[in-house]
């Protein structure tokens, strides 16, 4: 008795099975009578994260494996080495820390304009509400440095309040505007300060 499958003529194990030794096996392994698949170069794959990875058979210098996120692939190709600073809050990135966001969220439209490189955690709370992002609990990152509104108010540069950090992030403002920008009311007072400052500064010096 022959195996069952068809173009197959090698010798059935037995009667009740109808398989041959190597489909026998090869179901043991595979868990099919199917050959495995066989990775093929530049073949891509939706994975179960939503995102696409790309198959490169010799590798590639970001991961340690064969296959790689495409949006870090098609990251890597317009930056190389030199990463720009996190967008949102200026942190120096490298490969090591940096994420590829989607602009528009959609995880599979990996063109280059499409992507930006973040910090992991601006791209963590990009999508959180503005109202979560302005409370005054909520840690504020510029340049690497993360503290409250209190904090950064008590900065020797940071000439305004944490209320008014807070109300200009809600108004829509950038972090270094709302850290940075002079007060619309108190001219004066804010001039004596940043003379103090600079005083200070060259005194130091």
């Amino acid at each position: 008795m022959i195996c069952h499958f068809d173009g197959c003529n090698k010798k059935a194990r037995s009667k009740s099975s109808g398989i041959c030794e190597m489909h026998y096996y090869r179901m043991r392994r595979n868990g099919s009578y199917n050959l495995p698949h066989k990775e093929k170069p530049n073949e891509t794959v939706i994975s179960s994260n939503g995102y696409v990875r790309k198959y490169m058979e010799n590798g590639h210098n970001l991961t340690n494996y064969k296959w790689i996120y495409e949006h870090r692939l098609v990251a890597y190709e317009k930056y190389g080495d030199n990463l720009p600073d996190c967008e949102l809050c200026g942190v120096q990135l490298g490969w090591s820390n940096a994420h590829i966001d989607h602009i528009d969220e959609n995880k599979q439209n990996n063109n280059a304009d499409n992507l930006r490189p973040l910090c992991s955690i601006c791209n963590t709370r990009r999508n959180y509400p503005l109202e979560h992002l302005c409370s005054r609990k909520h840690p504020i990152t510029f340049n690497g440095k993360t503290q409250t509104a209190a904090g950064w108010a008590r900065e020797n540069n940071v000439y305004v309040n944490s209320s008014t950090i807070h109300r200009r992030m809600k108004s829509g403002m950038s972090v270094e505007e709302s850290l940075f920008s002079p007060p619309k009311t108190h001219n004066k007072e804010y001039e004596r300060m940043v003379k103090e400052d600079d005083t200070n500064f060259v005194s130091w010096q």
